[in-house]
């Protein structure tokens, strides 16, 4: 039982609260006073409906509408974003956000309303109108008897479908039996296969007979064929004793003429080597000649040095005889004047001595430049005509 409502921003209803008592509640009020906009309320929170924004108030604000009974309280709230429910019971309250078309199982099982219970203006009398079956169905309705007519009526749909599937069946059966009439031959033919089936596991065994034989004879002819081939060999024995004889003999005489053969090439490489050396030899007299011109060539260039060291002296005595000369020039003091005659003389002395020295000496350099030249030849006729390798250790030889 509805126990209070409180409807806020919904058509006329600002901020209305009605309390309920028991029995027969009337509301009385004048003409577009908000009293069918009551009922909408109701049905808005229970049904869904109206549905949109038309009935939200023009002046704005949050439209909500919430009954109190004694099981609980159920409130729709509508803003300009979101429709929400709240219900509350024995204490536990539950928000339902986002809510759609679809209204919530817990606030309609909370709530307990039908179309009965919410009656419009334009609505018929309330069973003065209907037929007497439609109250009667109206009282079953309350009763729960409906529960029984509708159980009997499926029941009834459930026994006519049965009958209708029981004679299409029947029927099917009876087109069954006028084909099996068709088979009555399968007796016979499966004795007939049982036969056959004999027949045939006979015929498989004597396949795997034949096949068995078959690879008994081929044994046979391989034993005949080897038999043949061991006859043969037995007679040609003899022959191919004589033969391996005669190869034993021919192997002893190729290992011969192999130790011949390399016999005849060390013999060969022998001669060679005594020919190398016999060159060597008649070459080790210009080596000898070669190493007495290299002693006398050091000779020669000591006394080319000691030569040079001459002519150092005879450029130094030149420029002492310029002095003196510049000197008797100048008539300077008589003692330094004669100590340089003096000087000269000795000079002078020298420098005769010395042009026999260097007389020595170019001749000296002459032999020397000649003695090159042969060493040269010499050398180079060594090496062309001596190896590069030493015939005896075939070591190399450095040139």
């Amino acid at each position: 039982m509805i126990t209070s409502l409180k409807i806020k921003n919904f058509q006329s209803h600002k901020n209305s609260e009605l309390q309920f008592h028991k029995g027969v509640n009337v509301i009385v009020g004048t003409s577009d006073s908000g009293k069918s906009a009551i009922i909408r309320s109701l049905r808005w929170l229970a049904y869904g409906k109206p549905r949109g924004d038309s009935f939200r108030s023009y002046w704005g604000g949050n439209t909500s509408v919430e009954v109190e009974m004694k099981e609980g309280i159920v409130k729709r709230i509508r803003t300009n974003s979101e429709a929400s429910f709240l219900t509350e019971k024995d204490e536990v309250i539950l928000e339902f956000k986002a809510a759609g078309v679809d209204i919530p199982e817990e606030v309609i099982q909370l709530l307990n309303l039908d179309d009965i219970n919410l009656q419009q203006q334009s609505d018929k009398p309330f069973l003065i109108s209907e037929t007497s079956g439609e109250v009667a169905l109206h009282f079953n309705r309350m009763a729960n008897l409906e529960k029984i007519d509708s159980s009997t009526r499926n029941v009834n749909s459930l026994i006519r479908g049965i009958e209708a599937d029981l004679k299409y069946k029947e029927k099917e059966l009876d087109k069954v039996k006028i084909d099996l009439k068709a088979y009555t031959y399968i007796n016979q033919a499966q004795t007939d296969v049982e036969s056959l089936e004999s027949l045939h596991n006979q015929l498989e065994s004597t396949k795997t007979s034949k096949i068995h034989l078959d690879k008994v004879l081929t044994v046979i002819d391989s034993i005949q064929d080897q038999i043949t081939v061991k006859t043969t060999t037995i007679n040609g024995e003899g022959l191919v004793l004589s033969t391996l004889n005669l190869y034993s003999d021919l192997k002893k005489k190729s290992d011969s003429l192999s130790t011949l053969d390399n016999l005849t090439y060390k013999i060969e490489g022998i001669e060679k080597r005594i020919i190398y050396c016999n060159e060597i030899i008649k070459a080790d007299t210009s080596v000898t000649s070669l190493i007495y011109m290299e002693d006398k060539l050091k000779i020669q260039d000591n006394e080319l040095l000691a030569l040079t060291t001459l002519i150092n002296k005879i450029k130094e005595i030149n420029r002492k005889t310029i002095e003196i000369e510049s000197v008797e020039s100048a008539g300077g003091d008589l003692d330094k004047l004669l100590t340089k005659v003096n000087e000269l003389k000795v000079l002078k002395s020298s420098l005769n001595s010395l042009s026999v020295v260097i007389a020595k000496l170019i001749d000296v350099h002459n032999r020397l430049y000649q003695g090159q030249i042969y060493l040269t030849e010499h050398e180079q006729k060594w090496h062309d005509n001596c190896p590069d390798n030493c015939p005896l250790c075939d070591a190399k030889i450095k040139h």
